[in-house]
């Protein structure tokens, strides 16, 4: 990775690199046919029994498009009665990797759908690129490498052990925690828009964390902590140009969040300490009750994300630049995985609670969603909802201008939509020379033309589309 140094300032980017082989072979499965690195055929399989001694004899592992369809029919009956594979699956039984044991090591089937990836041949020459891009050896998935590659940094930076959360404040964490801003008010059609988002927010914000045990707050007595997570009454006395809390609500029978601006008493809501002070600053009042709350921070995932940030800016192409951001997100979010894990198993191994697997028309298929509990693993849960509470708060500030002026047309995550103006020139503008040497927490801007504003989180223009699950932009030439 290369390093440049600049007088009286850090290195650009760490100097260390992780050199660890990729220690499996890498194959493509098409259908039964299994492919190597030069699109040459290594195997016709006929069962799952052939799949689990070609991955053992072969020390290697295998990408596939889907494990629905043609591979649900031929193979996943055999694998998930086998007792020496583990099938993950989605809460609805939708496979999603295979983990076949194999001895004191695991040879594993990872999907296109995993990746972001395109079902071909082509596919393990760029999954080559990007695990000797990342140094990390082989994963399964873009978070693994996320998570090996903390290990590996925290271990170079002799980083010091931290405490995780226990398991009363992990549960509150995840049952009241509210997730990125989603905020489409100006729904409707638009000859140009100025579109502006921030450059690598979650590692922008992956810098300073709570730290430490992490104590009970009760009857709001908040003395002495750094920050907490608490459960709040908001009083909003006069209507606001942007809510600066969030809310979860219900439209319909859908679960959404809102961020209320109309006078009132909102009970139920649940803030972190710097958002308790963006209400007040915003002259509401705020009520403190129960919760937790950590007597200090810990810097130690700065150099993390700087290395994160150096896989994406030194990646040696557009795909692995693609896939290194996702590494880096990927790796944030592993921190605030729940210890619920849903595999596949067949009816001799379902308990009386497993529910079976439904085809698209209903049709039971002959295996079961089975869950188990994580009891061994510590999750930094804490870490990931600070950081992406500090990217809500980045983005409400940013933003709070532009509503104020009645410019704001939309928020999403790390991105939002105004009325053209001319303050677009305080900015790096998207796509040109400055943008590829921006830090994280730039903000840069672009003009949008012909925009159709649907719904939440979708839109289209001449420029680029959005909608959940697609991604589609047209990179213009200055």
């Amino acid at each position: 990775m290369a390093s440049g140094t600049r007088t009286g300032h850090r290195p650009l980017f760490p100097e260390y690199k992780f050199r660890k082989p990729i220690n499996r072979n890498l194959y493509y499965m098409e259908k039964n046919k299994v492919y190597g690195k030069e699109g040459e055929l290594k195997a016709t399989l006929e069962d799952a029994t052939d799949l689990v001694n070609f991955l053992r004899d072969s020390y290697g592992c295998l990408f596939i498009g889907s494990l629905t369809q043609s591979f649900a029919y031929q193979f996943l009956p055999g694998l998930v009665s086998m007792e020496s594979v583990k099938v993950l699956a989605s809460q609805k039984g939708k496979p999603l990797l295979v983990r076949v044991q194999c001895g004191h090591g695991s040879r594993w089937i990872s999907t296109c759908e995993v990746w972001g990836e395109t079902p071909e041949p082509e596919l393990i020459e760029r999954m080559w690129e990007i695990y000797e891009h990342a140094g990390c050896g082989f994963a399964p998935s873009p978070s693994s490498i996320g998570a090996k590659s903390m290990y590996k940094v925290w271990d170079i930076t002799h980083s010091r052990k931290h405490t995780a959360p226990s398991l009363a404040c992990e549960v509150f964490l995840h049952a009241n925690s509210t997730g990125s801003p989603v905020w489409y008010p100006g729904i409707g059609h638009y000859n140009t828009i100025q579109y502006m988002d921030m450059r690598a927010a979650f590692l922008k914000h992956y810098i300073i964390h709570p730290d430490g045990t992490a104590v009970r707050v009760i009857d709001g007595y908040v003395e002495g902590l750094a920050t907490y997570f608490v459960k709040c009454k908001v009083t909003v006395y006069n209507e606001l140009a942007l809510g600066p809390f969030p809310m979860k609500s219900k439209i319909g029978h859908k679960a959404k969040v809102v961020y209320p601006t109309l006078p009132g008493v909102y009970d139920d809501i649940y803030l972190w300490k710097e958002q308790v002070e963006d209400c007040e600053r915003a002259g509401c009042s705020v009520q403190v009750s129960h919760g937790f709350g950590w007597k200090s921070f810990t810097s130690d995932n700065l150099p993390w994300a700087r290395w994160a940030y150096a896989l994406r800016a030194t990646a040696p192409s557009k795909h692995v630049k693609e896939k290194s951001k996702g590494i880096g997100v990927s790796g944030i979010g592993h921190h605030g995985m729940k210890r619920e894990r849903n595999y596949l198993v067949d009816e001799s191994r379902s308990g009386p609670t497993d529910i079976p697997v439904l085809t698209e028309d209903g049709e039971a298929l002959s295996y079961y969603v089975h869950s188990e509990v994580d009891n061994h693993s510590a999750y930094m849960v804490h870490w990931q909802k600070y950081t992406e509470m500090k990217c809500k708060q980045a983005m409400y500030h940013f933003a709070l201008p532009y509503a104020i002026q009645g410019r704001l047309i939309s928020i999403d995550f790390d991105a939002i939509m105004v009325l053209e103006g001319d303050d677009k020139h305080q900015y790096i503008r998207k796509y040109s020379v400055e943008d590829a040497a921006c830090p994280p927490g730039s903000w840069l801007w672009q003009l949008l033309h012909n925009v159709e504003v649907i719904k939440d989180r979708t839109f289209s223009s001449d420029e680029m589309t959005r909608k959940p699950g697609v991604k589609k932009d047209v990179e213009p030439v200055y």
